[in-house]
């Protein structure tokens, strides 16, 4: 029993120390729609999806069009910014690649951001969503 007991104590242990490290904790995609629309955003590292953190962020955008098939010539720009300090904002352009469109943020504090979306389609019309988030 005293073996079980120190077998089950180390096992907790090694899995504290496996979920310590920021970059593998894993994440979900957030999902917005608009106008039938939908915009997919999620925080990656490699193929992992990971939840934000403070400082550089890998980002993924998936855009879905109404019948279900992802956009793949969307200009997408993406801005972000603290609600708190709604005057510094920061944006990033997109490149698409593996069926998203990715960028780099800089997250550089703890705290809620807004992350804003903006993808201009093939036909010309403009589509805004937007993520919030807390780090």
């Amino acid at each position: 029993m005293k073996k079980l007991i120190i077998l089950i104590s180390f096992m907790f242990l090694l899995s504290g120390i496996a979920a310590a490290d920021n970059d593998h904790v894993l994440g979900k995609e957030l999902t917005t729609k608009v106008d039938g629309y939908t915009a997919g955003l999620s925080f990656r590292h490699g193929k992992h999806i990971i939840m934000p953190h403070e400082g550089e962020n890998n980002v993924s955008l998936v855009i879905i069009d109404t019948s279900g098939k992802k956009i793949p010539d969307a200009k997408v720009s993406i801005s972000y910014s603290m609600p708190d300090m709604p005057k510094f904002v920061s944006k990033a352009d997109t490149t698409y690649l593996d069926d998203a469109y990715n960028t780099k943020i800089d997250l550089n504090m703890k705290g809620s951001w807004d992350i804003e979306v903006s993808f201009r389609l093939s036909d010309g019309k403009i589509k805004k969503v937007k993520f919030s988030i807390k780090i």
